[in-house]
């Protein structure tokens, strides 16, 4: 018997093999760790993006009207749509797919922009930061009731804590709920927004890898201008005539940054990302608006707001950096073909 048998665990390869190996081995676990990221990466910037549209769209709307604002929004989006689609190539739903991409790219392009916009002519923007806030709560509980996603206490407390940061930040920006009609309305539009979102969110995630995530939002422009634009048309040419530059500065950022950028980035860190964890991203927006409302425009950042903002990125760090929930149920391969 040589000394190698006796040698219990040792490993006979030659140096060369092993030295492949443990290269390959410190390959994968780099591309896991940057795959780990990849997803919360995105969702950061996607809420990064999404945190100036407030500032944008109101200032849009204090121009021209809300309804030409959606016209505008939807055409530059669309632009923007076809001019990736023809240089970039991007890859597109099976043709059976179609019906259902389609669909979820209303639900979150339509199905958002629409009464969000609406809304936030009629409320104030601390009062618009608390109502999309619910968001993902509804997010968190319609991923348990659909996606079967476990909620652990660590991720409830967190969804807790940054909400209450939420209602600080409302407070500190001055948000408040008036019982005027006009305020009511606009409450309701913005909290229907929030309510669309989360459904998108949670009824969209099985569907990412069957369906190529960056195809949803770049549908959903495309088909959503054909449906807005015979109820926005009149009037748009003379109503976008009131920009002045910094105007359109501010349509290009939520027509092209907000409607096909972040939701490309949302969608692909959703697919890697249970949905009641991604949902949390979404109390981001309103901390990024106040932070992108002292560079622009020279906003001064409160008591009240700063430690809103604490709350808010320690509930989301909480609950993002806890074990993940357990995995959805992805459709099966009949229902895919």
């Amino acid at each position: 018997m040589t000394i190698a048998q006796t040698t219990a665990g040792e490993d006979n390869r030659p140096r060369g093999e092993r030295g492949r190996c443990g290269s390959e081995r410190h390959v994968s676990h780099r591309l896991s760790s940057l795959e780990r990221w990849a997803g919360p990466a995105a969702l950061l910037g996607a809420s990064a993006i999404w945190g100036f549209v407030p500032v944008s769209t109101r200032h849009v709307i204090g121009v021209v009207s809300p309804e030409h604002a959606v016209l505008a929004r939807f055409l530059f989006s669309s632009l923007a749509v076809l001019l990736v689609l023809a240089t970039l190539r991007p890859a597109l739903p099976a043709r059976r797919h179609w019906p259902r991409a389609v669909y979820f790219g209303l639900l979150g392009t339509l199905g958002f922009n629409v009464p969000l916009t609406f809304g936030l002519q009629h409320i104030e923007a601390g009062t618009a930061a608390l109502l999309t806030g619910t968001s993902p709560l509804f997010t968190a509980a319609l991923a348990a009731l659909v996606l079967h996603e476990q909620l652990r206490p660590r991720m409830i407390f967190g969804l807790g804590l940054a909400l209450a940061g939420s209602v600080v930040v409302a407070a500190g920006t001055g948000g408040g709920f008036g019982f005027t009609g006009d305020a009511l309305v606009g409450s309701a539009l913005v909290l229907l927004a929030a309510i669309l979102w989360a459904i998108y969110s949670v009824t969209v995630k099985p569907w990412l890898g069957p369906i190529p995530p960056a195809s949803i939002p770049m549908l959903g422009s495309l088909f959503g201008l054909l449906i807005v634009a015979p109820f926005s048309a009149r009037g748009f040419a003379a109503g976008l005539e009131q920009l002045d530059g910094i105007g359109w500065l501010a349509m290009l950022q939520f027509a092209v940054g907000a409607s096909v950028v972040a939701p490309i980035l949302f969608a692909q860190g959703l697919q890697r990302t249970p949905a009641s964890r991604a949902g949390l991203y979404g109390y981001l927006p309103p901390l990024f608006g106040v932070i992108s409302g002292a560079i622009l425009l020279d906003e001064v950042i409160g008591p009240a707001t700063a430690l809103g903002g604490v709350l808010i990125l320690g509930g989301v760090l909480l609950a993002a950096l806890g074990p993940s929930p357990a995995a959805v149920d992805q459709p099966s391969e009949e229902a895919v073909n």
